[in-house]
């Protein structure tokens, strides 16, 4: 029996679903300016994808939130599905813009991959993903 009120699923739960939400917000990528310093990229600022890619997993986070809070757990593995295929496409999305860049034109990629370089943001938005996938599989 149980003498807390928030158990362990729902605090991974909420610590995935969040990770999610605001690891659209952080950024991805940086790149560095000589002159003018480093600008962080986040995932809802990407060219193009940008938007439609933040809007489904702010909506997945939501709907994780929503289940967690109504104890519906298996709708975990949907919301934690959608948001890991998401996050691997658009990074392969980028990863393939930039070889066709670098096939297209190779001194200018030998500068752009110069200045290009990865960022924390990932990290949240891969293990939110990875956290909504557990939360179902653990026990009280």
């Amino acid at each position: 029996m149980r003498d807390y009120w928030v158990d362990r699923r729902q605090i991974t739960g909420f610590i995935g679903s969040i990770c999610i939400i605001f690891g659209t917000f952080l950024p991805i990528y940086t790149i560095n300016l000589i002159i003018i310093d480093q600008v962080p990229v986040p995932l809802i600022d990407l060219p193009l994808i940008g938007r439609p890619i933040a809007i489904i997993l702010i909506a997945m986070g939501i709907l994780s939130l929503t289940a967690i809070a109504f104890e519906e757990y298996t709708l975990l593995y949907l919301s934690g599905l959608v948001c890991l295929v998401t996050v691997l496409t658009t990074f392969i999305l980028v990863e393939a813009g930039l070889v066709m860049l670098s096939d297209a034109m190779p001194k200018v990629f030998a500068v752009i991959n110069y200045l290009f370089s990865y960022d924390f943001g990932w990290i949240f938005l891969m293990a939110g993903c990875g956290l909504l996938l557990v939360t179902p599989i653990l026990h009280d």
